[in-house]
């Protein structure tokens, strides 16, 4: 017999699974049956097996549980054969509580300076904005990081070599909280209206949540809206990502602005970067842009990097630069 919170973290997962199922329909109904890509028709199958188990679970416990007419497949509909593929499930986070000041707190004590000894006066013209820009590029090398951490997980950040003997900014999240690392150019990051942030990254082991890892941009503390960043987050092992707006209050509540499937998956280095230009935001997996969305709430802020509770995430050569419109 099911208790009433497992009835009730059944039926939050019933309608995060309809939800994701909604998605899937949109986008075949865009492209067309007869074009859809293997990942999508297997993710609409396996999405509708998990909304007709947690039906018939429900079910047995006593549950009144409605049908909805997507749940499964008109009769006119073609059979559609199963694909081995993890199951994209949507995931919404509640507010993440405020990070604390020590994303930018410590920056003001030794930001600038690290920030001169790690600002690289090269220049490159970014994407479709044609403007130069300092990078500031962190490659950790000689086994160290400067980069700004919670005093109480400062153990949990090493810098290891790779295989190939380069080396990498490590963390290792505890099972009962996520960890997080700002670089000590947030002093100046937070002051830039439009910037990317690009690195490669490297799941060695997946969190026992949905999502492995995020990168936050625009991050804010103490805002009139309440808002405190866009999240870009993502899963390996569901081969899934979002782009979300938390907030640390009622007044602005987690928001989903993107999400969907994403061709990454195991333990493989791959190499994502984040935008925010405008209220344009965007994630790029592979340099292909795999979700887009359009806000204006946050106009600018700093930057971090952040674990999952029970992942461990290795990021190698992180740049950060600025890009205006």
């Amino acid at each position: 017999m099911l208790s009433e919170d497992e009835v009730n973290g059944q039926e939050q997962l019933l309608a995060a699974h309809r939800r994701t199922l909604t998605i899937y329909l949109q986008q075949q109904a865009e492209i067309g049956r007869a074009y859809s890509p293997p990942s999508l028709i297997n993710g609409i199958t396996e999405t509708r097996a998990n909304i007709r188990r947690i039906k018939q679970l429900l079910r047995a416990a006593g549950i009144t549980i409605a049908d909805s007419p997507d749940d499964s497949e008109s009769p006119d509909e073609p059979v559609m054969q199963p694909r081995t593929t993890v199951e994209p499930v949507v995931h919404e986070r509640p507010p993440r509580q405020n990070r604390r000041r020590w994303l930018i707190g410590g920056v003001l004590v030794v930001g600038i300076f690290g920030a001169v000894a790690l600002l690289v006066l090269q220049f490159m013209t970014s994407d479709g904005a044609g403007t130069q820009a300092p990078l500031f590029s962190y490659s950790f090398a000689g086994g160290t990081s400067n980069w700004n951490v919670d005093n109480v997980d400062a153990d949990k950040w090493i810098v290891p070599t790779d295989e190939p003997g380069s080396f990498v900014y490590q963390g290792t999240a505890p099972s009962d909280h996520s960890i997080a690392s700002a670089p000590p150019s947030n002093d100046i990051i937070g002051e830039w209206p439009g910037y990317a942030a690009e690195t490669m990254v490297r799941v060695v082991q997946p969190s026992p949540n949905f999502y492995a890892f995020e990168m936050l941009m625009r991050g804010e503390d103490n805002t009139p809206s309440g808002c405190a960043g866009y999240q870009f987050l993502i899963s390996t092992n569901k081969a899934y990502a979002q782009i979300g707006l938390t907030g640390t209050s009622d007044q602005c509540p987690f928001k989903v602005l993107a999400q969907g499937p994403i061709l990454i998956g195991g333990d493989q280095w791959f190499k994502v970067r984040t935008e925010a230009i405008g209220t344009q935001l965007r994630l790029y997996i592979n340099d292909t842009v795999v979700l887009q969305a359009d806000d204006k709430t946050l106009p600018k802020g700093y930057f971090y990097v952040s674990i999952e509770p029970g992942a461990i995430v290795q990021f190698r050569d992180i740049r950060i630069w600025e890009i205006t419109e």
